[in-house]
C-alpha cells in the first residue's frame, strides 16, 4: 500500500460505517456485506497522511447489469406494469417500482426497446475483489504522485547552509585578541567601524577603511570627543576620564 495513504472510509445510504479501514480491500468488503443499505450507491474514499482525500471511482466497483436479459421479459414487465397504472388512482406509486421514465402511452413496442435498455447498478462480487482492489492501488499510486508533484510546487523547502559567526576580535592599536568564549564582555565592548569612503576622501576614492579597537584604546583615543548617551541632550557636556 502506498506510504501516504492513511485510511479508507466506506458511506452507504446511511452511514452505517463511521469506523475507518486499514486497505482498500477491508472498505469494499463492508460495502459487500449484508449491513450495508443500497451499496450501490455507496462511496469510498481514501484518506492520506497529509490531510487531502480521494474517492476511488464507482466504475472499479459498482457494475451496471441490464435489468431483463431478454426483450420477453421486458414485455411481460411492461404489460404488468401498464395494466397496474391504468387502474391504479395512486399512479404515483406504481411509477415508484422503476422506470418512470417510460411514457405508458406511447407504443408497446417502442416501450419495451426503452426497458430492455435499462440497467441497474450492483455492487462486484466478491471474486472480482482481487482485480478491483489492483485497478485502485494502480488508481491512487497515479493521483497521489500527481498530489505529492503539485505541493512540491507551492511547500517551502529548506536546505543546509554554512554560516560564519565572529568569534575573536584583534585590537588594531594594541594587538591585544579577545574570543567570545575567553572573556565575552570585554568581547562585547570592542568598537568596529566599517566605512566606505567617496570620491573626495582624504585616504583614497573608494576606499573602505576597517577598525577595530578594545574599550581601552577607543577610550585612550577618542575618549575626549565622545558623548554619553545619557547626555545627548547636553552636547557642550564631554565625557571625561
Amino acid at each position: 500500500m502506498n506510504k501516504h495513504i492513511l485510511a479508507f472510509r466506506v458511506f452507504d445510504f446511511r452511514d452505517r460505517f463511521p469506523e475507518p479501514f486499514d486497505t482498500f480491500t477491508q472498505a469494499l468488503e463492508a460495502l459487500q456485506s449484508p449491513k450495508a443499505y443500497m451499496p450501490e450507491c455507496g462511496d469510498i474514499i481514501c484518506y492520506l497522511k497529509n490531510r487531502q482525500e480521494i474517492t476511488i471511482p464507482r466504475s472499479f466497483f459498482i457494475e451496471s447489469k441490464l435489468r431483463f436479459n431478454k426483450k420477453q421479459e421486458a414485455k411481460a414487465w411492461l404489460v404488468e406494469r401498464n395494466q397496474i397504472l391504468e387502474s391504479s388512482p395512486k399512479k404515483s406509486e406504481v411509477l415508484a417500482i422503476g422506470f418512470d421514465c417510460l411514457d405508458f402511452t406511447r407504443p408497446l413496442t417502442e416501450q419495451i426497446e426503452e426497458a430492455h435498455l435499462q440497467t441497474d447498478d450492483e455492487i462486484v462480487s466478491q471474486d472480482k475483489n482481487e482485480a478491483v482492489a489492483k485497478i485502485t492501488a494502480q488508481y491512487l499510486d497515479e493521483k497521489i504522485s500527481d498530489i505529492i508533484h503539485e505541493e512540491g510546487k507551492h511547500m517551502q523547502h529548506y536546505k543546509t547552509v554554512t554560516q560564519y559567526k565572529l568569534g575573536a576580535l584583534t585590537c588594531d592599536k594594541c594587538h591585544k585578541k579577545v574570543t567570545q568564549d575567553s572573556d565575552c564582555y570585554e568581547f562585547q565592548e570592542f568598537i568596529s567601524i566599517s566605512h566606505h569612503c567617496g570620491y573626495t576622501s582624504v585616504f583614497e576614492d573608494n576606499a573602505k577603511l576597517t577598525l577595530d579597537l578594545c574599550q581601552c584604546c577607543f577610550q585612550e583615543i577618542c575618549g575626549e570627543y565622545v558623548l554619553l548617551n545619557s547626555e545627548r541632550n547636553n552636547p557642550t557636556k564631554l565625557l571625561k576620564f
